[in-house]
């Protein structure tokens, strides 16, 4: 019941499909960050002097009124990379539609994610906003944007906790790097890897809905060629490389699709451009989150993640599949079938007359049908 969903239809939106944001409120000194409705919620934090997360109920009750289909995308990376900046450029595009219909307009734009330009990091644990969208068959849903912590700073802590969190819910992860793609940034995509396999249990990547990979190279100033990343990826290193090749296939074994985007520097005359690409990539690429075949609400995700940082706090490891299991069954199956079951007993026929019928109708089979297809 675990596995996912593993071909889906691909969601192409245009441009003009952001339409709305609902965020909550976040509190950091040394950020400059939105005010007012479309400021971002706490989701995931870390107490003074502590090494395991605790979730904040800010970020986990605006997840849990979304209905379903929800898509949650990922930002990680370096610190100081940009990765808050680039998740803004997804709201910021979502209020500027809003403006053009009068919903909201700001005197200027603003950084829905705080961010910060001196080398201390500003982003600690997870911070989230929501985006509605529209699909390709024009109907609404909810894409939530996880902004995290970046690692490889020196003045920062390393947590490699926030990242498995992040990924047992993302049907996108962005990986974000300064400059060009390089193979520190495919490093780094092992070791995150190596650590999700390390701290979940029972399967891992295997039990994870699908997944795929958007590589970003923020501030870039070169001209890559279509198959770049095709070459960057192939395994076609010498005997005397070993490593790198296993490197390599263990990327592209994690993720369904692999897609690589630049974003030059914001003073380049394309840099709007190229934000407006990176968003069309995450909207196409972030699926609806499913497991088993079913849809996931945010209420689900919520209690998904609820359930993943308690095993991380008692034990310092996930069960995948025992969570999963719990999601699925506790909160999708049985209420299904005690909203159903209600249902069935009142067509059940009436016998307290104390009449014989000889043939009284059974509603069971059409029950058990209506359970399998829902």
């Amino acid at each position: 019941i675990c596995k996912a969903q593993g071909k889906k239809a691909r969601l192409m939106v245009s441009a003009a499909s952001f339409c709305s944001t609902s965020c909550g409120s976040s509190t950091t000194n040394s950020a400059v960050a939105a005010c007012g409705p479309f400021e971002c919620s706490r989701l995931l934090k870390f107490h003074a002097g502590e090494e395991l997360p605790h979730l904040c109920e800010e970020g986990l009750e605006r997840l849990a009124a979304l209905p379903p289909p929800v898509s949650l995308v990922s930002f990680l990376g370096d610190g100081r990379c940009g990765k808050s900046t680039l998740a803004s450029g997804l709201v910021v595009d979502g209020s500027a539609e809003c403006q053009s219909r009068g919903v909201l307009r700001p005197s200027a734009p603003a950084n829905y994610f705080p961010v910060g330009d001196t080398g201390v990091p500003v982003t600690e644990g997870i911070d989230l906003c929501i985006v509605q969208v529209r699909d390709e068959r024009n109907l609404m849903r909810s894409l939530v944007v996880l902004d995290c912590e970046g690692g490889d700073n020196p003045t920062s802590a390393a947590r490699s906790v926030v990242d498995i969190v992040a990924m047992l819910g993302s049907t996108l992860i962005v990986q974000v790097v300064w400059g060009a793609l390089g193979e520190g940034q495919l490093r780094q995509l092992g070791q995150g890897l190596a650590a999700r396999d390390r701290l979940l249990t029972g399967g891992a990547g295997r039990a994870l809905p699908g997944q795929r990979l958007l590589l970003v190279a923020n501030g870039c100033h070169l001209r890559y060629a279509d198959d770049h990343l095709a070459a960057s990826l192939s395994e076609s290193h010498g005997v005397n490389e070993t490593a790198r090749n296993e490197l390599r296939a263990n990327i592209k074994r994690a993720y369904e699709q692999i897609h690589f985007v630049t974003v030059p520097h914001d003073s380049d005359p394309t840099h709007l451009e190229r934000l407006s690409e990176l968003r069309l990539a995450v909207a196409q690429h972030c699926l609806p989150a499913a497991l088993g075949g079913s849809q996931l609400s945010g209420a689900q995700m919520a209690e998904l993640m609820r359930c993943a940082v308690v095993q991380l706090q008692s034990a310092g490891v996930v069960p995948v599949q025992s969570i999963f299991r719990h999601v699925l069954l506790d909160h999708l199956l049985l209420p299904l079938a005690r909203r159903i079951a209600e249902g069935m007993e009142s067509t059940l026929p009436d016998l307290s007359d104390g009449e014989y019928r000889t043939a009284p109708s059974d509603p069971r089979i059409a029950v058990m049908e209506r359970f399998d297809n829902e």
